[in-house]
């Protein structure tokens, strides 16, 4: 985490989000909900802005929380799950992260933005991903995001740009953004990528 306490602001994808606001006294995502509080924290503690678009936001409210908390119980992600996971525990807590969303978005170090980016800035960023095609490394990077298009989703490309727009690094767990974060950087598509797995809590 000592290579963030540098940014005064940084960009969080819409899956940081997630794990932050799934984080209550019952429940949380497994591998990824404490991690995320710990790190957050601590940036909050340097005094870091987390800037986020509003692009990001409307997706998230797109997100039907409820298919999510089904997906997790399915896939077996969240902790201190009851014997009795019906629908009562699932409306109790999806009211409960949508809560901790609404909530999340009122505070001082979480600031929401108005940004769309140009026609330009799109079209560079997926000509980049359309190249990837011949990519040493595409048969991996497909299996790892499992989809059939290097493509990324429109979010994840103006993301990219948003970051190199405001010069705002981006914490994210998504392979779209991560995998070939160094080739962004390096082609001065984006500001650092910073891939929340890899993130050491005590000596990075």
């Amino acid at each position: 985490m000592k290579r963030l306490k540098i940014y005064e602001n940084i960009a969080l994808d819409s899956n940081i989000i997630i794990y932050y606001c799934f984080k209550t006294k019952e429940t949380q995502i497994v591998e990824f909900t404490d991690k995320t509080h710990k790190l957050i924290e601590f940036l909050i503690n340097q005094k870091v802005t987390f800037r986020v678009p509003k692009f990001i936001i409307n997706e998230i409210n797109r997100i039907s929380f409820a298919e999510k908390i089904e997906g997790m119980i399915f896939k077996k992600e969240l902790t201190n799950m009851p014997k009795d996971s019906g629908y009562f525990f699932k409306m109790k807590l999806e009211s409960k992260v949508k809560y901790k969303f609404n909530l999340l978005q009122q505070k001082e170090w979480f600031v929401v933005e108005d940004y769309f980016p140009s026609k330009e800035s799109i079209d560079e960023i997926h000509d980049f991903f359309e190249k990837l095609i011949v990519h040493p490394q595409i048969d991996e990077f497909l299996n790892k995001k499992r989809k059939g298009s290097q493509i990324p989703s429109f979010e994840d490309m103006a993301l990219i740009s948003y970051s190199n727009d405001k010069h705002y690094p981006i914490i994210t767990n998504d392979y779209d953004l991560s995998f070939f974060k160094e080739d962004l950087y390096g082609k001065k598509l984006s500001c650092k990528i910073f891939k929340l797995s890899e993130l050491d809590l005590y000596n990075n």
